[in-house]
């Protein structure tokens, strides 16, 4: 569990953003991890969220793929999730849930990635050619 004066880390305009997100329910698939917990945010585009815990339940990291930096309303918002014991089981996480969480720029490089497979580039071919 987190401890509970995470708020503290926060200003008060992000913890409510944060929040009103929580509330929303973009909060998506919150899991616990090793080192403490990930989640998905969906805010303008899906952000990956990881929060990094000692074994007090101090937060010793966090990280969001959003563009803010250090202590986001997306982490506010997957705190108050934690908080309120909304975490999933990792085995229910599936594929269409991992894509979903990718960025346009990530989903883009993984293509070209895959697509150095000759039967992956044709099949891209093919769906250019369908359209």
């Amino acid at each position: 569990m987190i401890n509970e004066n995470w708020e503290d880390l926060f200003d008060d305009v992000i913890l409510d953003r944060g929040y009103g997100y929580y509330e929303n329910g973009n909060v998506k698939h919150v899991y616990q991890t090793d080192n403490g917990y990930t989640a998905i945010v969906r805010g303008r585009d899906m952000y990956r969220v990881s929060i990094d815990v000692d074994s007090n339940g101090d937060i010793i990291d966090s990280y969001c793929t959003c563009p803010y930096g250090d202590h986001c309303k997306h982490e506010a918002a997957v705190l108050y999730a934690i908080e309120n014991d909304e975490i999933e089981d990792a085995d229910e996480f599936s594929v269409e849930d991992a894509v979903s969480a990718l960025s346009r720029d990530e989903l883009e490089d993984l293509l070209l990635e895959l697509a150095e497979d000759e039967s992956i580039k044709e099949r891209i071919f093919g769906f250019i050619n369908e359209i």
